[in-house]
């Protein structure tokens, strides 16, 4: 059932491959620039009877037609992703960030929950999973303008409170497939122990000076507890509130850091756009900021330091992305797969029909050959992880 209504999205990312992997030596955009499509924005509200406050409203960025307010999205078929705001921000604090990651093609949402004093995190957790499960439902409705146009890849970020609200959202929504945070806080419960249980990429982008949520009580922690590939950027002079459009209460209690706030902006764009780039759509041109040239330019000119687990010794054409690790995207004759329990592995085309099946009896690295299999476009599926797409060349 996953295989036939997966179709449409597996033929489109086919097509992104084809023209992506041909020109992985080119230069790489820089993430921190707009992206190649208009921003439209609109306002949702819809209605989730499992949330303690039944109504929603959400700011939707979008990739539109054109720029501006409830504009038609653009030809194509997007990742959602949800942001949360920071303590006593609100949920329009962020349109530059926001807005950014909708110009390189997601539909972001940003609700508007949690204000003021009072606030449940856990309830966070569950209305920014409640805004992707509703955004893939809409991506499914013909009456919708985002019908035929959402992904299934799904992904969370956040701002301090929100940043760490976006680490209880797996716990709440297991499909999620790649988590980041801006100088994101500890919660109750704690993100920190939540994390331990998440195994899917994750991100925390911080600021070496930022004096409310220090690095080493809350995203060094996070990073630490997650289990699956990740990467901490520490934007060196970096605030914990510079990450909002303009000044806010927040800069109130926090203290300046000693770069500017466009600066800050500017750094977190890059990182968490190519974070999402390298996961959620398998973008080659994401490498050089994953442990490229791009981040080490950064790294050499003390803009950012930086910590992460991937296997940056494979060259680019073998890099493993989200979920299941399974490179190079596309392959030739074989697929390397990194096996970390006894596990079934499957291969089955667009039409359905399983190509290979079998059993893994211990954790490994393993090469996988597809050399006998025509050449196109198949699902990769690993015990019950969410299928991967491959493409066979």
């Amino acid at each position: 059932m996953v295989i036939f209504s997966m179709k449409h999205w597996i033929l489109s990312t086919a097509l992104v491959f084809s023209g992506l992997f041909f020109t992985l030596k080119a230069q790489a955009p820089s993430f921190a620039t707009p992206g190649p499509f208009a921003i439209g924005e609109r306002s949702i509200t819809f209605q989730d009877a499992t949330l303690a406050s039944s109504n929603l409203t959400m700011k939707v960025y979008y990739p539109g037609t054109s720029a501006g307010t409830n504009v038609a999205v653009a030809s194509g078929i997007f990742p959602g992703i949800a942001f949360g705001h920071g303590f006593n921000l609100t949920y329009t604090d962020y349109n530059n960030i926001c807005g950014h990651l909708a110009s390189y093609g997601y539909v972001v949402m940003s609700p508007d929950v949690q204000n003021g004093f009072t606030v449940s995190h856990l309830e966070f957790a569950r209305e920014l999973a409640a805004c992707l499960k509703h955004m893939q439902n809409l991506g499914q409705d013909n009456q919708s303008a985002f019908f035929g146009k959402i992904d299934t890849t799904t992904g969370v970020f956040g701002h301090s409170m929100g940043g760490g609200a976006s680490g209880l959202v797996h716990t709440v929504y297991p499909d999620i497939d790649a988590v980041s945070g801006l100088s994101a806080a500890d919660t109750d419960p704690s993100a920190i122990a939540a994390l331990s249980t998440y195994s899917g990429p994750f991100q925390a982008i911080s600021g070496s000076q930022d004096n409310v949520t220090p690095e080493p009580d809350h995203q060094i922690p996070m990073y630490q507890a997650t289990t699956g590939l990740k990467h901490n950027i520490s934007i060196t002079g970096g605030a914990h509130c510079k990450y909002t459009d303009a000044t806010t209460i927040c800069d109130l209690v926090s203290g300046g850091g000693s770069i500017t706030r466009s600066e800050q902006i500017f750094l977190a764009k890059k990182y968490v756009t190519a974070f999402f780039q390298h996961y959620l759509k398998q973008d080659a041109n994401a490498w050089p900021y994953i442990c490229g040239d791009s981040l080490n330019a950064d790294v050499a000119a003390q803009r950012v330091t930086f910590a992460s687990n991937y296997p940056c010794s494979v060259s680019v054409d073998e890099a493993p992305f989200g979920g299941i690790a399974a490179w190079p995207n596309p392959a030739q004759d074989l697929i390397s797969l990194e096996i970390t329990t006894p596990t079934g592995i499957k291969i089955a085309g667009i039409d359905g029909k399983i190509h290979y099946q079998n059993k893994v009896e211990t954790a490994q690295t393993m090469k996988l050959d597809v050399s006998k299999l025509p050449r196109g476009v198949y699902l990769l599926q690993i015990g019950d992880q969410k299928p991967k797409v491959v493409v066979l060349q």
